[in-house]
């Protein structure tokens, strides 16, 4: 009986285990940890476009240590207008998700109380994500904005550019395979133009991962064990 107990043990989890698949859509912050070193610039006039070589010309406005997901939506729609309604606070950040806050202007709570951006591309908001992420061979990366955004993987002395939408524009996805790899150093950049709506998510897609064969007769031995010993004990009874 014990025997039998053992191999129903045994077979379960390779069942079990056999059939856990770690692919899927999810957040782009399952593959980082969800941690992410952030640079924000601000200025007026016409915003800067997303690209990692242009940034307003400025000290920048905030560094910080983000730790959440790449999902930030204000669907505030105000034309731009209320300054209230388009802030950093109504992005999604907050001083729960916020750490190591650096300023030479601003407190945390006079940072996420500051507006983003206007109409009339007044007070823009240029913001970089840096960070590192570790994802299969297939592993694609969509990312959905409403302004400018682009999406990196650094190398030692170059830039590797895998999604490139640098003006502003209505809501809108882009879409790239990431580079394979573990902990590959990446930079997203976003660009909140001309008012809200404000919209930064990014998803990525993992391939389903398939049983070796070595899994799969293992898998087969542990059923036949099952179905050996369930005959035994009705023998037996």
């Amino acid at each position: 009986m014990k025997f039998g107990k053992a191999i129903l043990g045994v077979s379960a989890a390779l069942v079990i285990g056999t059939g856990i698949a770690q692919a899927g859509i999810m957040n782009l912050s399952a593959l980082t940890g969800g941690h992410y070193s952030v640079v924000v610039w601000s200025g007026n006039g016409t915003p800067d476009i997303a690209s990692a070589t242009s940034h307003p010309i400025t000290t920048p406005l905030a560094y910080f240590t983000y730790t959440g997901a790449i999902d930030f939506v204000n669907n505030a729609a105000n034309n731009g207008q209320n300054s209230s309604l388009n802030t950093f606070g109504d992005f999604g950040f907050s001083a729960s998700n916020i750490s190591n806050f650096v300023s030479s202007t601003d407190s945390l709570n006079q940072f996420l109380g500051t507006t983003m951006s206007l109409g009339n591309f007044v007070d823009n908001t240029y913001m970089a994500f840096l960070g590192r992420y570790s994802a299969a061979p297939g592993t694609t990366l969509t990312v959905t904005h409403d302004d400018g955004a682009s999406f990196y993987t650094l190398g030692s002395d170059s830039l590797n550019t895998l999604i490139s939408s640098p003006n502003p524009t209505s809501q809108r996805s882009d879409s790239a395979t990431l580079t394979a790899g573990n902990n590959v150093p990446f930079g997203l950049v976003y660009v909140e133009a001309n008012g809200s709506p404000s919209v930064l998510t990014a998803t990525v897609n993992q391939p389903s991962t398939v049983p070796e064969p070595g899994t799969f007769a293992l898998m087969a031995a542990g059923l036949l064990g099952m179905g050996l010993w369930t005959s035994r004990r009705r023998k037996s009874l």
